[in-house]
């Protein structure tokens, strides 16, 4: 099972180049996504962050439904920030998945010496270089929240993926109103990631502090929704 949330999106009043300042949320929350394929539920994931000292953002997914009967896998993620820089500053993140794939991947951010030391399974050890403001695939959850202005079409952003830098671009396409539930229609701005075969749509709230509504990815004519069950926000 993969992480859940594989983008950001990011408005400004121009494109914004990988490395620009970023800020983390100001309000703690809690929140509850549900995945659907082919209209079943699949799988859930929480997801809690806290604004303290040392910010950190974690969150826990597991299988749910009829396929939960034959495989048990879990997966724990854990994202950690200084909050004592001008600009965001990833620290480390770290990978945990039980059941019938064990996998664990800590990965050890140093800004003195601007390199990334990734360890897999206690044994693959990798080395990367980095420059300015980086995201991890799971922390980018806070940059689409944190980060959304007005304006923007187009927003690019170093990210962490499996130790190694990727470069994400996302484009803007514009606003559309989506219903959550019978008779509730909700005005979304609405960003996109494509790679190859794979899109991935976001459906943001601009209402509520930028949480995604619905995320869809669309891969091979086969399409996954990620739907927010529940949110509670925390001053």
């Amino acid at each position: 099972m993969k992480t859940l949330f594989i983008g950001v999106l990011l408005i400004c009043s121009t494109a914004i180049k990988a490395g620009e300042v970023q800020t983390l949320p100001l309000k703690n929350f809690n929140a509850v996504f549900e995945l659907y394929k082919n209209g079943l539920l699949v799988a859930e994931s929480q997801y809690k962050y806290r604004q303290q000292q040392q910010p950190n953002f974690e969150s826990s997914s597991q299988l749910k439904g009829f396929v939960s009967l034959f495989k048990k896998n879990k997966i724990a993620e854990k994202s950690f920030f200084d909050a004592s820089s001008s600009h965001v500053q990833l620290t480390q993140y770290q990978y945990l998945q039980t059941g019938d794939n064990n996998k664990q991947i800590t990965s050890l951010i140093d800004w003195e010496r601007q390199r990334i030391t990734t360890i897999k399974n206690d044994q693959q050890k990798i080395v990367t270089p980095f420059k300015n403001t980086i995201w991890d695939k799971h922390s980018l959850l806070l940059a689409l929240m944190s980060n959304t202005q007005k304006n923007s079409q187009e927003l690019n952003l170093q990210v962490l993926d499996k130790g190694l830098i990727k470069h994400y671009k996302f484009i803007y396409s514009g606003n559309k109103e989506i219903e959550l539930d019978e008779d509730e229609w909700v005005v979304t701005s609405v960003w996109q990631r494509q790679t190859g075969n794979r899109k991935t749509i976001f459906y943001l709230d601009p209402k509520n502090h930028n949480i995604p509504l619905k995320i869809e990815q669309h891969k091979n004519q086969q399409q996954a929704t990620l739907w927010l069950k529940e949110i509670n926000w925390y001053e």
